[in-house]
């Protein structure tokens, strides 16, 4: 049996411009609960609103769910940490201004 060929090695731009576009509808979704699944080949996070709470029961309408690959997935939680800690570092310095975009 011949040898598999290995693929080529993607290109990887360093310090690319982005350039971001708005999907019309664009939707704002407010989410005060994450549900994190997955698999070999995906990560699913179902993004939900707690509306009740019971003596032995939590109800979350799930509102959306965003698939990605697993590496893409790595990228998020870099840019989450990086958004967190640079929240944490504001919020240490008493800053009160609004939204920040990295």
């Amino acid at each position: 049996m011949p040898p598999t060929p290995t693929p080529p090695k993607p290109k990887v731009l360093k310090n690319p411009a982005v350039r971001l576009l708005r999907a019309d509808p664009y939707q704002i979704i407010y989410s005060n609960n994450a549900q994190i699944s997955m698999s070999p080949f995906d990560l699913r996070i179902d993004f939900g609103e707690t509306t009740s709470i019971a003596e032995d029961v939590v109800t979350v309408t799930q509102k959306v769910q965003i698939v990605m690959s697993p590496q893409h997935a790595v990228a998020l939680l870099q840019a989450l940490r990086s958004a967190l800690d640079m929240a944490k570092s504001l919020n240490e310095s008493g800053s009160t201004s609004g939204d920040r975009k990295q």
